[in-house]
C-alpha cells in the first residue's frame, strides 16, 4: 500500500521531473531518423511492456465500472494527443522555446483542478503556488530575445501549444485515474493505448511499413533510452497523482525546473543570467512557504 503524504510524493515527483527533462532533449534525434509515429511506438511498445509486466507481477485486481474505465481510456486518449503535438512541434521546432511553452501545462492542470474538480487550497498554499508558478516562468522564457514576429508564422508553436493544452486537460484527471484503477494498472493502460494509437497511425492511416525501420539501429538505441526515461517518469508522476492532490503534483514538480539552471552553475561552471536566478528564488520561495502553510 502506498503510503498517502506529500512528503513521500515530493521525492517520486522529482525523479519523474528529472527522467522527463532528460527525455525532452531525447525525442528529437529518433523523430528525424523515423519520424513522429514511429518513434512513439516503439517507444511504447517497451514501455507498454514493462507495466504489462510489471502490473502481472504485482498480482492487483481491478475493481472498476464500465464507465470509470472508459473514463480513463479517454484520459489516454488526450494524454496521446498531448505526446503527438508535443514531438510534431520538436520535429521542426526550436526546444528552448518549446519546453517554455510546455511548461504552461502545469498551471492548465492546476486551473482546471480548481475549477472542475473543485480542490481547495489555503490562502497562504495558494500563494506559494502563485510564486512557484512564476519562477517556472521566468526560468523558461528568454524575455529578451522572445519575438512575436520571428514565431508567427512557425507552425510548430502551434503544435506546442496544442501539447501543452492536451497535456493540461488529461493531466488534470490523472489523480482520478491512478486511483480508480491503480498506478500499475494505469500505468499500462497509458502506455498501450498511447503504443496502440501510434500503430494505427502508421499502418492503418499512414500505411507505412515498420520492419524496415527495426534495422536502424541508432533509431532503436535512442527509443530505448526514451522507453527508460519514460518508465521511471511516468511511474513515478503517477505514484504522485495517486497520493496527493493534482494542484501539489504541479506545484511541488516546479522544483525540476531549477535543476539544469543549479547544475551548470555548479558542475560545469555556467554563467547564469540574472533572470534565471530570480526564477529559481521564485520556485524556492513558493516550495517554502507552501512547506509551511
Amino acid at each position: 500500500m502506498i503510503p498517502s503524504n506529500e512528503h513521500t510524493a515530493f521525492y517520486f515527483i522529482i525523479i519523474s521531473q528529472l527522467a522527463f527533462s532528460i527525455s525532452n532533449v531525447l525525442w528529437k534525434k529518433p523523430i528525424q531518423i523515423i519520424g513522429v509515429e514511429s518513434t512513439i511506438f516503439i517507444r511504447n511498445f517497451f514501455t507498454a511492456s514493462a507495466f504489462g509486466i510489471w502490473f502481472l507481477l504485482s498480482q492487483k485486481s481491478i475493481t472498476c465500472s464500465y464507465s470509470d474505465f472508459l473514463w480513463c481510456v479517454l484520459i489516454c486518449v488526450v494524454s496521446y494527443l498531448g505526446l503527438y503535438f508535443f514531438n510534431r512541434s520538436n520535429e521542426k521546432g526550436d526546444i528552448t522555446i518549446i519546453v517554455p511553452i510546455i511548461s504552461l501545462n502545469g498551471m492548465v492542470s492546476t486551473l482546471l483542478a480548481f475549477t472542475l474538480l473543485g480542490e481547495n487550497v489555503s490562502f497562504q498554499r495558494a500563494i506559494a503556488m502563485i510564486l512557484a508558478f512564476a519562477g517556472v516562468i521566468v526560468i523558461s522564457f528568454d524575455f529578451t530575445s522572445f519575438s512575436i514576429k520571428k514565431l508567427k508564422n512557425s507552425t510548430w508553436i502551434g503544435f506546442a501549444l496544442l501539447a501543452m493544452l492536451f497535456w493540461g486537460i488529461s493531466f488534470s484527471f490523472f489523480g482520478f485515474a491512478n486511483k480508480t484503477l491503480g498506478v500499475e494498472f494505469f500505468s499500462f493502460l497509458l502506455e498501450g493505448i498511447i503504443f496502440i494509437l501510434a500503430g494505427i497511425q502508421i499502418f492503418v492511416i499512414k500505411k507505412q511499413k515498420i520492419f524496415s525501420l527495426i534495422g536502424i539501429s541508432s533509431a532503436i538505441l535512442w527509443t530505448l533510452a526514451l522507453a527508460v526515461c519514460g518508465i521511471v517518469g511516468v511511474y513515478c508522476s503517477n505514484i504522485g497523482f495517486y497520493l496527493v492532490s493534482i494542484s501539489s503534483v504541479e506545484y511541488l514538480g516546479t522544483i525540476g525546473f531549477t535543476f539544469p539552471i543549479v547544475m551548470g552553475y555548479f558542475y560545469y561552471k555556467e554563467r547564469i543570467s540574472f533572470q534565471k536566478w530570480i526564477g529559481v528564488g521564485l520556485v524556492i520561495m513558493g516550495l517554502v512557504v507552501g512547506k509551511l502553510s
